[in-house]
């Protein structure tokens, strides 16, 4: 296949997305090019390393970088949901995100879900690291970042 950008072409692009930080999207709209896996290509073809995807680089602060966040959160979704038994509309409540949120969360960092047969805290986790996920938790309350889920209402009250 035909290159449709020449070099110039090309070396705008590089220039764009690892001096000026742009996004793959934002050089595709001023190239003109209808899709960012077109840049992408081209820019592999240059032999660029591309960034992860929503990584904090750009200098305007725009961007996401999931993995860092999740990560800080982890223990404190692997203390509330099982060393508390909470469940992941409680964990959620607790940290201020959505349900699905934790459970995509417990999924990509490998955080195993309790099912009717396994609720044993014990099977799950070492000693050890349950007494990591409480410190954890601990620190978390001391510098209020770790809200107390409001309390179940009874099933008694109407």
């Amino acid at each position: 296949m035909k290159p449709i950008y020449g070099e110039e072409d090309v070396a705008r692009m590089v220039k764009m997305y690892v001096e000026e930080k742009k996004s793959l999207r934002e050089i595709a709209d001023v190239m003109h090019v209808s899709s960012r896996t077109t840049v992408k290509r081209y820019l592999l073809d240059a032999g660029v390393t591309l960034r992860p995807r929503g990584s904090p680089i750009r200098p305007d602060g725009r961007g996401r970088n999931y993995h860092d966040a999740e990560a800080d959160q982890i223990d404190t979704i692997e203390y509330l949901y099982w060393m508390l038994g909470r469940n992941t509309y409680e964990v959620a409540e607790a940290l201020g995100i959505g349900q699905s949120a934790v459970v995509r969360r417990m999924q990509r960092h490998g955080v195993p879900r309790r099912s009717t047969t396994v609720g044993n805290v014990n099977r799950v986790f070492s000693e050890e690291r349950r007494e990591q996920l409480r410190k954890h938790a601990q620190k978390l309350h001391r510098e209020g970042r770790l809200r107390r889920p409001d309390p179940k209402p009874d099933a008694s009250e109407p």
